[in-house]
């Protein structure tokens, strides 16, 4: 062979695989592009911030995410397939072996499939979305982190991560759903007067309102919607406040603190679970004994056996002299029945 055919074999290969190669790069070009303008779309319509909106925001960044990931695999995927046809290779084999391979996949992941719809659906309906506080039926709790095709992630208050299928979430309570609010339920003593405890939960209901910290948290005036329960040891007197997503557990804080503070001031008894003994009563009206007896073995505490010495101690035993009689001798030869005094 000599260099003219070498060369026009190499001529013929480059021309036969040059526009092919172009038009590879060119669909790489184009692929990049495309998905360059669509992340930028994503970014200003959907993770952008509006003002007074944090529930539609949320809402949007959640389905940044998934948006994001469903650009991704839906690029790759047209951009493999566009490139195989341009190398020639037959898309018809390939794509029955998929169709084959997809439905065998399908059936053998009904889990993976049910995870990725009803996370679809979650998603689309806004009923969880990230940074949300959620409860789950299985007693998973959390601030909601991520949202997959497949898993909800959350964070708890001791940081640990809870990795969720979207198929095993039967029931959310959202926590953080448009507003929150803080209900306080709060146990004062039987003798209190009603009416005035009242009035101190609402004044300081509005003075929290004021408060620095959390005041700008609460987005309107306290209900006081009175006396709810009559406890064991207890009046239960019930109170709720309206606020921003996610603040009714620092403005329950504070308020605490304030209906404490309060409370001591003016004397106002927060009990403590006691039990009261009852007899009953005989025929009569009259109410029976009701003996109280100490066990026997029972030991005095520390502090009764201190008392009890130091009151040994401060009363002297009496001494006791034996009565005269016939056999008696002088009191100095007589020995004492009790003692001499000296704690013997």
């Amino acid at each position: 062979m000599d260099v003219a055919e070498l060369y026009n074999k190499a001529l013929e290969t480059v021309t036969t695989w040059a526009p092919v190669v172009l038009r590879v790069l060119l669909i790489m070009i184009i692929l990049v592009v495309v998905w360059g303008l669509l992340q930028a779309l994503v970014k200003r319509f959907m993770i952008r911030e509006k003002p007074g909106d944090s529930g539609g925001s949320k809402r949007l960044q959640t389905l940044a995410v998934i948006s994001r990931s469903v650009i991704n695999v839906a690029l790759l995927a047209l951009g493999i397939t566009w490139v195989l046809s341009e190398l020639g290779i037959n898309l018809g084999p390939v794509l029955a072996a998929a169709g084959v391979l997809g439905l065998a996949i399908g059936f053998g992941a009904q889990s993976v499939v049910a995870d990725v719809l009803n996370g679809f659906f979650m998603i689309l309906e806004g009923q969880v979305r990230v940074g949300d506080w959620i409860l789950t039926k299985e007693g998973s709790r959390g601030r909601v982190e991520q949202i997959t095709m497949r898993t909800l992630i959350l964070r708890d208050l001791e940081g640990n991560v809870h990795i969720i299928p979207h198929s095993m979430v039967e029931t959310v309570v959202n926590m953080t759903m448009a507003y929150s609010v803080c209900q306080i339920d709060m146990g004062v003593a039987y003798r209190e007067d009603a009416d005035e405890v009242l009035r101190v939960l609402e004044e300081e209901a509005l003075k929290l309102q004021k408060d620095e910290t959390v005041g700008r948290f609460i987005l309107g005036p306290a209900e006081i919607l009175g006396i709810t329960e009559f406890g064991d040891s207890a009046i239960v007197y019930r109170l709720r406040i309206r606020t921003e997503t996610g603040r009714q557990w620092a403005v329950r804080r504070m308020y605490n603190l304030y209906i404490k503070r309060r409370f001591d001031a003016e004397g106002i008894e927060i009990p403590y679970p006691h039990i009261t003994l009852y007899a009953g009563e005989d025929k009569d009206g009259n109410a029976p004994a009701f003996p109280v007896r100490q066990k026997q073995g029972d030991v005095p505490s520390p502090k009764e056996q201190k008392a009890s010495q130091s009151k040994q101690i401060a009363e002297p035993k009496e001494r006791i002299q034996p009565a005269p009689g016939p056999e008696s001798g002088p009191a100095e030869d007589r020995e004492p029945i009790v003692g001499d005094g000296d704690g013997e």
